[in-house]
Formats: structure tokens, C-alpha cells, sequence
């Protein structure tokens, strides 16, 4: 066995260095975690047990034991070049990530490295993953890109609703789906899916309620077969937010920026940066004990809603 090997207590979800001399049984390996650290290893995240059944997982390249964490983590942040994605990826940046950006044209200060691509496109989406994954330290995803329509349930299209509904899940799903490998090795990753207070019902929003309700259901399912590998899926609900897509909606001093406010208890829109906040802790460390859930960020909204 290795002597560059990393160990998952069951009841954590972080990792320490170890260089296990014990028998193992079934995947499971016997080690004396006391005379590790006697030996200096790090022992503050794993139990402060004399024995324990671990199993043992191949530390990836960037490990390092002084850190307890990979050397330059990265996460990508579809939808980046403005609005909630752009704040996102600079909070994100702020506590350590390294970051990509996606999206179909790159912005200018962009605080880390910027890849231009259509996601609308299922093939231009699998080679972005493929690129993606072949690096190997990607262990996050925000979930952003989406795309939203003012209409009623009389007039809605076809065409638009097919639109609507594969532009906010599937680049999610497949961008997801290439990024587990590196995860799993890792035993360690963080999926954020932007999602939209609309999920609770708002007139003339079919399309977009439809497709992002879909996303939320996707974040449970994820969370549910994904949280063994040490893997957390959440979604971000943000309640109305001064952004480029929801002022193509919502014009100022017209009846939808009306409408909004008046649901709003604090009387006011969100600004990105407090809902790229919300997504930093849940990519981070502190929250790994949660998944699977849809994190209204409303002022209030939601309160009272079905």
C-alpha cells in the first residue's frame, strides 16, 4: 500500500494524510490514529479515537499534508461574465478558489481564467466538460447560466419552454456529470445550482418556474447519490436581484418591478454580492454537513409562500 494515501472516517467528510500498517477487510482498513499523531500527522479532523475503520482512498497529486487540502482548487462558475455569476466568482476568488468563468463572451477584470463557450450547445457543453475534467483539480461548480422569459401560461411557446428548460438544467447536468470523476478521487466536491424564488409560484414565469423547479429536484438527487464521496448539491433560491436578466424582465418603475417589491418584505431588490455570499459558504468547508438543500435568498419573500 501506498504510503501517500488519504483516510474518510464514516462520520466525516474531510481527509487526512495516514500511512496505515494494518490488516484491511473489505475496502476497510484498521489504523491507530493515537500513533499517528504522536508520529506529527495532523490528526484535528479525524476522530480522537485509539483505532478506527477507515477506508482509504489515492491522494490526489496536490495534496498537501500541511494544509490538510489540495494545493489550488478550482471551481467553475457558468453564467460568469456578470450579474449573480460575476459576484459569485469574485467572492469566491476572496476565499480561496481558484476560479473559471464560462460564458459567451469574456468580461474584462475577470478575477481568474475566463473560458468562452455556448452552452446552449449540448456538444460545445461536452467538450467544455471533457476540458474540465482532464485537469483534474475542479472540484466545485456553480451552476448559474440560465435564461428566463416574461409570459403567460396562455402564450407560452413550445419552443420557448424547450429552450427555457434545457438551457437551466442541462449544461447543469452535464457539466456535473464531468466533473465527478476528479471529485470521487478527491473524496471532496461542492455543486451549487442556482435556482429562483419563482419555484414558489409567480405569474408569468411558466417556462422558467418549470425549468428551475427541475433543477432544485436534480439538486436533491445528486445530494442523495453523491454524499458517501464526500460531495455536497445545493441550490441558491435568490429572490429578485439587481441583474441584467431580471431588468430585461423588469424594467424600472414598470408594473413587474412593482409587483416584485410589493412581495418583498424589506422593500428592496437583492445586489449579487449577498447572493454570491450564500454560494461561497456553501462551497466551502464550513458546509459540509449540507446538502441537498434549496437556500431561499429573498428578503422574506418565500415566507408564507406554498
Amino acid at each position: 500500500m501506498s504510503s501517500r494515501m488519504a483516510l474518510l472516517l464514516s462520520s466525516l467528510s474531510t481527509m487526512a494524510v495516514i500511512t496505515p500498517d494494518a490488516a484491511s477487510f473489505d475496502g476497510l482498513t484498521l489504523v491507530d490514529t493515537v500513533g499517528m499523531e504522536a508520529s506529527g500527522y495532523n490528526m484535528q479532523k479525524v476522530a480522537k479515537t485509539d483505532v478506527a475503520w477507515v477506508r482509504v482512498y489515492p491522494l490526489p497529486d496536490q495534496w498537501t499534508r500541511q494544509t490538510g487540502w489540495c494545493v489550488d482548487r478550482s471551481i467553475v462558475i457558468t453564467g460568469a461574465s456578470k450579474g449573480i455569476g460575476r459576484a459569485a466568482a469574485e467572492a469566491l476568488a476572496a476565499a480561496g478558489w481558484e476560479i473559471i468563468g464560462v460564458a459567451r463572451q469574456a468580461p474584462t477584470g475577470f478575477p481568474g481564467q475566463f473560458v468562452t463557450a455556448d452552452l446552449s450547445d449540448p456538444e460545445s457543453t461536452a467538450e467544455l466538460g471533457c476540458d474540465l475534467a482532464k485537469r483534474g483539480d475542479v472540484l466545485g461548480i456553480v451552476n448559474n447560466v440560465g435564461v428566463a422569459k416574461h409570459e403567460s401560461l396562455e402564450i407560452a411557446t413550445l419552443a420557448d419552454f424547450s429552450y427555457i428548460m434545457d438551457l437551466n438544467v442541462r449544461p447543469a447536468l452535464q457539466l456535473t456529470q464531468a466533473l465527478l470523476e476528479g471529485m470521487r478521487k478527491a473524496q471532496f466536491g461542492r455543486i451549487v445550482n442556482v435556482s429562483s424564488l419563482v419555484t414558489r409560484g409567480f405569474p408569468f414565469r411558466s417556462s422558467y418556474a418549470a425549468a428551475k423547479s427541475a433543477l432544485e429536484s436534480l439538486t436533491r438527487t445528486m445530494a442523495v447519490e453523491l454524499a458517501l464521496d464526500g460531495i455536497t448539491a445545493n441550490a441558491v433560491a435568490p429572490g429578485p436581484t439587481e441583474t441584467e436578466l431580471f431588468r430585461e424582465n423588469n424594467p424600472k418603475g414598470g408594473e413587474g418591478e412593482r409587483r416584485y417589491l410589493a412581495k418583498v418584505p424589506m422593500r428592496r431588490f437583492a445586489d449579487p454580492e449577498e447572493i454570491a455570499a450564500t454560494i461561497a459558504f456553501l462551497a466551502s468547508d464550513s458546509a459540509g454537513f449540507i446538502t441537498g438543500q434549496t437556500l431561499f435568498v429573498d428578503g422574506g419573500s418565500s415566507l408564507g409562500m406554498i
